[in-house]
């Protein structure tokens, strides 16, 4: 057995460990058959698998547990989750993943937190931060994905302690690191304790153990402790980042919850690990109107300003399998100085839940918004009582299926309330060039529900409290 100590974490919480089991075989011919051919008896035997183990475990420790199938590391596990749990009081609340149920039909959104905010939050720190994913249900998810809501329901669940048994078995390896590093930094930065046991000894640098044991067979283990922490996931070494075209942006379109075409296009640029495109980030022109623009200039600049001195990013886009790692902040700040422009801006929804943009180096504007936005959105809430949550009502295919199972009347009652709360100009843009009455409209609305889907889709769109991000050349702040 062997072990290195570090001086700082003596007299720290220590376990100790005994584990044995007792053997003895059924008496047939064949097994008296071997024990006389091998020499061995068939009695009763004890075999230690730990004995007198101790090892010292930190709130807020990783514990990473390697060694080969049958060495002993789920027994381990199950005893220091045993002796934990008798700990509480120190260790806060213990929460293993197979303890964890989670019906296949559960949709993200709903799974996670007390309300909708809640939902997005933990559901982006687990790198699930995908308009599309938050719809989807537990079923519709690969292996990575899965492993991802796992970690986001722990978290949303305030356990203090995550165990995983047979830790990204069933994972490629890419996939593993991204997960490891994504369980190591929440659990870091929500001072929680992980332990996690696997044959898989490449995922060190992404969990960064600070105790790592390896078990070897009978009672041989060996106990390492650190203190280093890695900043970055092990496959942002291989990241390459180039200019890119059109072409290329439309392989990640689909990944983009608006997926049509940016408007004004400029500058696209690829990212890639191993030669594998796995990011892209358009830069656009930038619209003439912008409140918090003018707010960060202290003026009101001309067409010719803009499109002499502004640039807007209109999307970053990275695959779901890569994302939480930090890869949407690196893509940003490597291309801002590559864009060729005085001003960047971005105009975000969910940077709200992951701030990629200020991680970048740009910076964040708080602007007043204008009042009708506020009464959109109490409107917008107000639909509630129709089954339309306000924080997915953007997505159209969200909106059918929730309006096409409404009763005839309480449909009816809703197009009604559409109507009388104001202006149609901001509900439904497909109205914009038509002359029809209000009477025209309701009927139209009435007959059609995918219409009504696409207002309401549009208002949510309009209405949603959006941030605003700005970075200079220079890194120059105004005043």
């Amino acid at each position: 057995m062997k072990f290195v100590i570090l001086l700082d974490r003596i007299n720290k919480k220590i376990f100790r460990v005994d584990k044995s089991f007792r053997t003895k075989s059924i008496i047939t011919d064949r097994t008296v058959a071997v024990a006389e051919a091998f020499g061995i008896g068939i009695d009763e035997r004890k075999f230690d698998v730990f004995k007198n183990f101790i090892i010292n475990i930190n709130k807020g420790d990783i514990v990473y547990i390697t060694g080969e199938s049958g060495s002993g590391k789920s027994v381990l596990l199950r005893e220091l989750s045993m002796l934990i749990r008798k700990n509480e009081e120190e260790f806060g609340r213990l929460i293993a993943d197979n303890e964890l149920r989670i019906d296949d039909d559960e949709v993200l959104v709903h799974g996670v937190g007390n309300n909708v905010e809640e939902a997005l939050y933990y559901l982006s720190m687990a790198g699930l931060n995908d308009a599309f994913l938050f719809l989807r249900r537990y079923k519709e998810l690969s292996d990575g994905q899965k492993y991802r809501y796992k970690i986001a329901k722990m978290l949303a669940m305030n356990a203090d302690v995550f165990v995983f048994d047979e830790f990204c078995s069933t994972l490629d390896r890419e996939t593993a690191r991204i997960v490891s590093f994504l369980l190591q930094k929440n659990a870091r930065r929500n001072n929680k304790t992980v332990l996690v046991a696997t044959t898989h000894e490449d995922l060190f640098y992404d969990l960064s153990p600070n105790v790592h044991v390896r078990k070897n067979f009978s009672d041989d283990v060996e106990v390492n402790y650190y203190n280093d922490v890695n900043k970055e996931c092990s496959l942002v070494k291989n990241i390459r980042i180039r200019e890119g075209n059109y072409k290329e942006y439309l392989n990640f379109e689909k990944f983009h919850y608006r997926a049509k075409k940016p408007f004004g296009i400029r500058k696209i640029f690829i990212m890639e690990i191993n030669d594998k495109p796995i990011g892209c980030i358009v830069y656009s022109i930038s619209p003439l109107s912008c409140k918090p623009r003018n707010h960060y200039l202290n003026h009101i600049p001309d067409a010719e300003e803009i499109n002499r001195d502004f640039l807007t990013i209109s999307r970053v886009i990275i695959h779901p399998k890569y994302r939480g790692i930090g890869l949407g902040a690196k893509l940003v700040r490597e291309t801002l100085p590559l864009a060729s422009s005085k001003y960047v801006e971005a105009i975000a929804v969910m940077a709200k839940y992951n701030p990629f943009f200020e991680r970048a180096g740009m910076l964040k504007v708080n602007c007043e918004e204008p009042d009708w936005k506020e009464r959109m959105r109490k409107f917008l809430n107000s639909l509630e009582r129709y089954g339309l949550s306000s924080a997915l009502m953007s997505s159209i295919e969200y909106n059918m299926s929730v309006l096409k199972n409404l009763r005839k009347e309480d449909y009816e009652n809703l197009v009604d309330e559409i109507l009388k709360h104001g202006s149609i100009m901001i509900f439904g843009d497909q109205y914009k060039r038509k002359i029809l009455s209000r009477e025209m409209i309701k009927e139209d609305m009435i007959n059609s529900i995918k219409n009504t889907a696409i207002a309401l889709s549009k208002a949510s769109i309009k209405a949603q409290r959006k941030m605003y991000y700005i970075w200079h050349k220079n890194n120059q702040v105004l005043n």
